[in-house]
């Protein structure tokens, strides 16, 4: 699953012209929760780090509930 969070983290940061940072992700949280079939999975928040200037870091989230990412987050940063 951290394959599959950092691979969508890479190509979501490419999207929104910013740089994916140290090519690494750490698992924040895990617990269960009920999907939209109200079946129960491992639902996992990873982090990462990127910037947009080059100068600052910046720390993003995707979030996994199975084996789908819901959410892809980036915090607040300069452009």
């Amino acid at each position: 699953m951290k394959e599959l969070a950092f691979a969508s983290a890479k190509k979501y940061c490419e999207k929104m012209d910013v740089m994916l940072l140290d090519e690494s992700m750490a698992l924040r949280a895990i617990w269960f929760k009920k999907d939209e079939l109200k079946k129960t999975r491992l639902w996992r928040k990873y982090l990462f780090e990127f910037t947009a200037t080059g100068e600052d870091r910046y720390e993003g989230q995707v979030i996994l509930l199975g084996h789908k990412i819901t959410h892809i987050q980036l915090a607040p940063h300069r452009i």
